[in-house]
């Protein structure tokens, strides 16, 4: 009996690896790299939801939020990132959206919202597909945070500042502002 629990798991676990490594071949994901250095241990955030946990989601609020069941049910990732930035490691960040920037660029992903001012960065991507678009990314620095956000999946921008309610996700309001102009 112990035998097979062990089989078990380890199937369970390479079905869990390799569902994750088709989500990281997908055109909307992004690879943000790794962090070191840059953040203290004590100060940030890592937010993944992954396709199981947004499809439930999706069925609990088909019937309350037939738009976001709909939203849902297309994305398969969802991956935050919030540190708090000292001042002496402001410009790590800098540099690395700088650097995510020109490989978004390169990928023909579509910069929809560009902000500098003083302190601030943000920029907006999606990632266009045959049909509407395939992937979100959001870079921000703002003073004291960096966050670092990417959604993949089917993306509907009417529904996506539901999606940034729904996970507490407050950069994704610069495609509500977005949207509206």
């Amino acid at each position: 009996m112990k035998t097979i629990k062990i089989f078990l798991g380890v199937i369970l676990l390479t079905g869990i690896l390799l569902a994750q490594d088709e989500v990281q071949k997908l055109p909307g994901y992004v690879d943000f790299g790794s962090f070191e250095g840059l953040y203290n241990e004590d100060n940030f955030t890592e937010v993944n939801v992954e396709a199981p946990l947004l499809s439930l989601a999706a069925k609990m609020s088909k019937e309350k939020d037939p738009e976001l069941a709909r939203l849902l049910s297309g994305i398969k990732l969802v991956k935050v990132y919030s540190f708090g930035v000292e001042k002496e490691k402001a410009s790590g960040f800098e540099d690395k959206i700088k650097k995510i920037t020109q490989r978004l660029n390169a990928e023909k992903w579509e910069r929809i919202v560009r902000v500098k001012e003083k302190s601030e960065t943000v920029n907006v991507y999606l990632k266009p597909a045959s049909e509407g678009f395939s992937g979100l990314t959001v870079l921000t620095l703002d003073g004291n945070e960096a966050v670092f956000v990417n959604v993949v999946g089917e993306i509907n921008l009417e529904a996506i500042s539901k999606l940034g309610e729904r996970f507490d996700i407050p950069e994704l309001d610069y495609i509500k502002k977005k949207d509206k102009k």
